[in-house]
């Protein structure tokens, strides 16, 4: 975080660039010019690829699922013969449990207190492994699993959905309706909901606050369920589709506040207060999958076509698009953040793909970046990001040596990463690194 010294420092020294961009001196900057900002940041590459692996590289054969541990430093992938652990920053193999149950391993969770991964698969169980607390990697015991519970009679019937409540109880779901509430204290199972007559679900998904679905239909309806009275409400219908192909066509903001609901038409956020649409996302239809940001300031969005979106929560608009799959598009298809944020990781049934956010990108999103902050910021872009006339290029040239003091005081109110990324990406990109220096 910057400062508060240096915060201090940069809005004494700023007066300027207020001055040079023809706007009010405030602790407020216009919307417009925000807006004009983060456009002009965010039209930078805002993810960078640094890893792609293939699953059969760990000896396995099938990717269905991942998750990251709570410090964002592990990934677990669920694979055809259940989970195993890479490491988040270069993709190197950590570890894989011993003796479990050969499985397709569906869904994974992390549970931050106990330090143990949630597993599920498709022979309807549910086991759980312990990691130590030194190195991250799994108990190697005779056994890796500290229990295993059964969720039904034997069948074919993969668990999709995983949420951890504030109780720290589980509750685990499948496409076809069939809830439990797992008690991670007691390890008693109870069956709370059985939809497995109601062929129209498309997906469900969970409340981490409250035992709470939601319902997403084949036909466009959209339902909540309260697990504990069993009600059911309908808060919306639609005569448009629902994505019916994908098992993640509908989930909870972090403070549950929306739901996304992927409609083959497009994707939509469904106010869950006032069971309104409160926003439509462009060029979001035949998407398979969609998921917020821990912080709910981001979401990713991939469709059939492979395409990844990343969109802003607070403008509702798609700043940044990339291919995140050359394959072909299966229910494997998904993407998620790192508990940082920092972290992106994008999974297909054969391939990992690891994205780390441009860290400038990162610090805007994280901190309370300061107008001046904001401002410094398009006066870089400005000047490095586009062709200008030898006239002008002298003016900006004239404003850099005329405030070097100002502007050297506003760089070194970053932290050293973005200082670090500003130095190595723009600055000595275009020369004029030695002025803040």
């Amino acid at each position: 975080m910057t400062s508060s010294y240096a915060m201090e420092r940069s809005k004494n020294s700023s007066t300027f660039l207020y001055e040079y961009y023809g706007i009010p001196n405030s602790p407020v900057i216009p919307v417009e010019i925000r807006k004009e900002i983060f456009f002009q940041l965010f039209s930078l590459q805002l993810y960078d690829k640094y890893g792609s692996f293939f699953i059969e590289d760990y000896g396995k054969e099938v990717i269905y699922c991942a998750t990251f541990t709570h410090d964002s430093s592990k990934i677990a992938l669920g694979t055809n013969t259940g989970p195993l652990l890479i490491n988040a920053d270069d993709g190197t193999f950590v570890d894989t449990p011993t003796l479990c149950i050969p499985a397709h391993n569906t869904a994974l969770l992390f549970d931050k207190e106990t330090n143990t991964l949630f597993s599920g698969s498709e022979r309807n169980h549910l086991d759980i492994y312990g990691l130590t607390s030194d190195t991250g990697t799994f108990k190697n015991d005779c056994d890796s699993r500290e229990y295993t519970t059964p969720l039904g009679p034997e069948r074919i019937r993969p668990t999709y959905y995983l949420a951890q409540m504030l109780s720290g109880s589980l509750l685990i779901g499948n496409k076809w309706g069939n809830v439990h509430l797992y008690d991670t204290t007691t390890k008693i199972v109870d069956t709370l909901l059985d939809f497995s007559f109601d062929s129209s679900l498309a997906g469900i998904c969970f409340s981490k606050e409250t035992p709470l679905m939601a319902c997403a239909h084949k036909s466009g309806k959209i339902e909540l369920v309260d697990l504990i009275t069993k009600q059911r409400e309908t808060v919306h219908e639609s005569l448009i589709t629902i994505t019916s192909d994908s098992h993640k066509n509908i989930c909870f903001s972090p403070a549950n506040k929306y739901l996304l609901i992927l409609y083959k038409t497009g994707t939509v956020l469904l106010d869950t207060i006032t069971k309104k649409i409160s926003a439509a996302f462009e060029n979001t239809e035949n998407a398979v999958f969609a998921k917020f940001s821990p912080s709910g300031r981001l979401l990713v969005i991939g469709d059939s076509l492979g395409k990844v979106r990343i969109i802003t929560t607070s403008t509702r608009q798609c700043i940044t698009m990339f291919s995140g799959t050359h394959d072909e598009v299966d229910s494997s298809f998904g993407g998620l953040f790192s508990p940082d944020e920092a972290t992106l990781v994008i999974t297909t049934n054969k391939m990992v793909s690891l994205w780390k956010l441009n860290p400038l990108a990162l610090y805007v999103l994280s901190n309370e970046v300061n107008p001046e902050q904001l401002l410094f910021i398009k006066l870089l872009i400005d000047v490095t990001g586009k062709c200008i006339c030898k006239k002008e290029r002298l003016k900006e040239a004239e404003v850099f040596t005329k405030y070097r003091t100002e502007l050297k005081e506003i760089f070194y109110s970053f932290d050293e990463t973005v200082r670090t990324f500003l130095m190595e990406k723009i600055l000595t990109k275009n020369k004029i690194n030695q002025i803040f220096e």
